[in-house]
């Protein structure tokens, strides 16, 4: 199986799109986009726009709350086309809101861990602030810390979960090492995402003109420096998944090379007809795949 997964972002937030590309593609897994502890309506439109080669949404995580993404979960390994998807993972997003609201989550969490086997905590939205904290929690490293010391609790009692941290993008070196520094102490934490949308750019074509962050090729330099950073930073057995700017074989080896253990592509899987188009391609989606399987 391919080392390709369907990143946590603007799509897979129901069970037909998450069934649809596990069991008509051949990725490793999809993680689901990312979840609070409570539903949340999210931003109004206009949210996302598509600009040249770039897309930029302000989405604001709409999504149905923590139990309802762990039933999508339950409908997807125990439904009754479990079967075509059982050997692919199955990741659900949360969002670090607080380190109270975080608490309640993983608390959530530990009665669904039949079916729930891989987490990855959003530290790198744009869209929340953690008590006390304004902006991207991934950037303060007490929040990083806070979540570590709970992620660890977690998997104490929890062993058959896979945990991780989905970062911001980091363009300090100083900053980079603070935090690798701090998840390397982390006994639990087993992988991180590098990286993360780079948040609060002005789209040209937007009108009013809003924040947003961005995706597809404009990310590919920052994801590699990123990657290549928390390599030489962190510990061997804290595996990494590279994301950001991936459309080809070519980008993948290349997050290989830069020490990356697998790779999660968003927008380059979308559909490419409509502004605003959240729809898989995929024939496009296995003309990829089957170009990385050649060349990788």
């Amino acid at each position: 199986m391919l080392p390709v997964f369907v990143a946590s972002g603007c799509w897979a937030s129901t069970f037909t799109q998450a069934y649809r590309i596990l069991s008509a593609t051949d990725v490793g897994g999809v993680i689901l986009k990312t979840t609070t502890l409570h539903p949340r309506k999210g931003n109004s439109s206009p949210n996302y726009v598509r600009e040249a080669d770039a897309t930029f949404n302000r989405m604001g995580l709409p999504n149905g709350g923590i139990e309802h993404t762990s039933d999508i979960v339950r409908q997807i390994r125990q439904g009754e086309y479990a079967a075509f998807v059982k050997h692919k993972t199955v990741g659900v997003s949360v969002a670090y809101e607080d380190p109270n609201s975080f608490s309640e989550t993983l608390e959530r969490i530990s009665a669904h861990t039949d079916v729930i086997d891989t987490v990855e905590v959003n530290m790198s939205c744009p869209n929340l602030s953690a008590t006390g904290v304004k902006g991207v929690v991934g950037y303060d490293t007490f929040s990083i810390q806070l979540a570590c010391i709970a992620i660890d609790a977690f998997c104490e009692r929890e062993h058959r979960v896979r945990v991780g941290l989905k970062l911001p993008p980091y363009f300090d070196i100083t900053i980079a090492n603070k935090v690798g520094h701090i998840i390397g102490q982390s006994n639990r934490v087993e992988f991180i995402t590098s990286c993360n949308s780079i948040p609060n750019l002005v789209p040209n074509v937007q009108e009013p003109r809003v924040m947003a962050g961005s995706g597809s090729s404009i990310n590919k330099a920052v994801g590699l420096s990123n990657v290549f950073q928390m390599r030489r930073i962190l510990p061997s057995r804290i595996g990494i998944y590279g994301c950001g700017g991936i459309r080809s074989a070519m980008d993948v080896y290349e997050y290989i090379s830069a020490g990356a253990d697998y790779v999660q592509i968003a927008s380059g899987f979308l559909l490419e007809d409509t502004s605003a188009s959240f729809e898989i391609d995929i024939p496009r989606v296995n003309k990829m795949l089957a170009d990385m399987l050649e060349r990788i």
